[in-house]
């Protein structure tokens, strides 16, 4: 482990942080963000976070004691790449290079049995997870509450952008229709962006042009449930794929059994369940984009660790990225992330830069269809609203003045930075006394409120249904041990140039290890950056982070065992954590997408509800 300070006193900032939960649970009323004096689940969780934080500070220490008497003499073991020593890997008999399993695809029907096999049958499985979780558990009746991309792609198919309902004459001739006293008693499309008399929509347009190409070719009718639920399992069988592709090209020494862990938690992470409940325009906008985005890094990953650089592979990763944008404008940043590692990855190898015309052409490869998909999306709103890069937010028809909110910036503030961390990651579930046992919180917290007064939060400030990502999903406390394992790590096997053979030989793997984590890690963070600084805290907007940040926790997750190879009580106790955390999030994960947005699993499937309610009941 480096001995840099920043490292050494992680541990400490923890305990830091933790004790404050302490005394901002216990001190409440005192501080001024309680007055009540009742001890509510908020504050409950908050003291119980810090009490479990100083406890694994303390445990931390006293195993490092215990392990220190207990460990042999032979060096301490650490894979953390697959290239190491053979003396550093889980089997010391063979080295990590002669038991990793080739990244391509064998030609053989037997071959590729054999290798991805098990992730297919994965695959299999979640789909019908999905499918059993978006019937409501009936498996044949899909719940229609919207077509709202079905109606974007008539219009696309009659060669225009603007809807093809008519707004009534009543709307069109209010002379400002957008505060919503003035449109009272008059009938309108929700949420849709009125602009010269016509309808428009501001969510991307890249579902609905896929919508359009498949009404084309085999007709009927696409409903958002149709959309939301080919999403989601694109999302959740790519991010099996990717977990598949890390762990043969990074970790080949991961036991089966972590291996599994992780399919289990990229694939139950919430609200990949919870959107699935709730098959509307609004999560299948953001699932879609996730969708795109996921694929694309998918076969990003093979240009990251060099050995599969076509241009045709190129371009279609820009394509996807692409297209991610075009499905949810709001993960440029991931995409931004995620192109320019790709670009680094093809301009650089582990002897240093390559610039050359060869490496340049396929830059251009990458880069290509992305620029064309940003110049499309802008030609389609210049179309629309006659500014390249309006989307129509100002015009929208919702709940609230829409102008106003643009005028005074009240769609995305740093005011909303304190409460949106506080609401989107720390915001406790709801418990139930029958199943499914647990809900997301509906509306504020109070005690949160009392908090965030003191601030001067802006009016338009708003929480829809939240539930803390770190209660709901605490294995996404993985990833931050990844980050620490990059930030610690990394640096001290990069400079081993003077080295020996043996540590020369572990930089190419550093390399991708190195572009990896920390493009996954950046494009989770990056994603995050509009969502805390939006007016509104919702529980789907965690589908715009959960996926990216699920991956890197994967990774940090089979870091952390793998730390504690060569101290017996430690790699039992840590095994133990890893396997109580997965569980703990698939479960809640499950459960809480049950629950739903609007509890629509009693009414779908009262039959089953109510048995599964009398079965838990004790």
């Amino acid at each position: 482990m480096s001995g840099k300070p920043v490292c050494r006193s992680l541990p400490w900032l923890f305990l830091i942080i933790s004790i404050g939960l302490m005394v901002l649970a216990l001190g409440a009323e005192l501080i001024g963000i309680d007055a009540d004096l009742r001890w509510g689940p908020v504050r409950k969780s908050l003291l119980a976070l810090g009490i479990t934080g100083v406890l694994l500070v303390v445990l931390n220490q006293a195993l490092s004691s215990l392990d220190a008497l207990l460990l042999t003499r032979r060096p301490r073991s650490v894979r953390l790449l697959p290239n190491s020593p053979p003396s550093e890997s889980i089997n010391a008999s063979t080295s990590a290079a002669e038991s990793s399993p080739s990244p391509r695809l064998p030609l053989k029907w037997s071959g590729l049995i054999r290798n991805w096999g098990s992730p297919i049958l994965a695959v299999i499985v979640v789909c019908a997870l999905y499918v059993g979780q978006i019937s409501a558990w009936t498996w044949s009746e899909w719940p229609n509450e919207s077509s709202t991309y079905e109606l974007l792609a008539d219009a696309f198919l009659k060669g225009q952008t603007a809807l093809l309902i008519e707004p009534p004459i009543a709307l069109t001739e209010l002379e400002d229709p957008y505060p919503f006293s003035a449109r009272e008693g008059v009938p309108f499309v929700w949420d849709s962006a009125l602009f010269n008399g016509k309808y428009y929509l501001y969510w991307g347009p890249a579902p609905a042009a896929f919508v359009a190409l498949w009404k084309l070719i085999f007709g009927g009718s696409v409903g958002d449930e149709h959309i939301t639920f080919v999403s989601a399992s694109i999302l959740g069988a790519f991010s099996i794929l990717i977990i598949y592709r890390i762990r043969a090209s990074l970790f080949p020494t991961v036991p089966r059994w972590l291996f599994i862990l992780g399919i289990i938690l990229v694939v139950t992470a919430y609200p990949i369940l919870w959107i699935l409940s709730w098959p509307s325009i609004y999560p299948a906008a953001i699932a879609a984009g996730q969708a795109f985005l996921i694929t694309g890094l998918f076969f990003a990953l093979p240009v990251w660790d060099s050995s599969q650089v076509q241009h045709w592979r190129l371009a279609l990763v820009g394509l996807l990225w692409g297209l991610a944008l075009a499905s949810r404008l709001s993960l440029l940043g991931a995409v931004g992330i995620l192109s320019i590692a790709t670009a680094i990855a093809l301009l650089t190898s582990e002897n240093g830069l390559a610039l050359n015309r060869q490496q340049w052409s396929k830059v251009i490869a990458l880069a290509s269809p992305l620029v064309i998909c940003v110049c499309l999306l802008g030609i389609y709103n210049y179309v629309r609203f006659g500014s390249f890069f309006d989307t129509g937010y100002g015009y929208l028809l919702t709940g609230f003045d829409s102008t106003e909110y643009l005028e005074k910036s009240w769609f995305f503030n740093t005011s909303y930075l304190l409460p949106n961390i506080m609401y989107n990651f720390f915001t406790p579930f709801t418990l139930r006394p029958h199943f499914p046992f647990f809900r997301a919180q509906y509306q504020g917290v109070p005690i949160f409120s009392s908090f965030l007064n003191q601030f001067g939060i802006p009016e338009a400030y708003s929480v829809e249904i939240i539930a803390g990502a770190f209660f709901v999903m605490p294995a996404l406390l993985f990833s931050g041990y990844l980050l620490y394992r990059v930030i610690c790590d990394v640096p001290d096997r990069l400079t081993t140039q003077g080295s020996s053979p043996a540590r020369k030989a572990e930089l190419p793997a550093t390399r991708s290890y190195l572009i990896t984590t920390t493009s996954i890690l950046f494009a989770a963070l990056f994603t995050l950056i509009p969502l805390l600084l939006f007016f509104r805290a919702t529980l789907r907007f965690h589908l715009d982070f959960v996926p990216l940040l699920s991956l890197a926790a994967v990774v940090g997750m089979w870091l952390f065992v793998g730390s504690s190879l060569d101290y017996p009580i430690r790699r039992r106790i840590q095994s133990a954590i890893v396997i109580v955390l997965v569980v703990a999030s698939s479960i809640i994960g499950f459960l809480i997408g049950l629950s739903g947005a609007d509890s629509g699993f009693d009414d779908q499937n009262p039959a089953l509800y109510y048995f599964l309610v009398e079965f838990f009941s004790w």
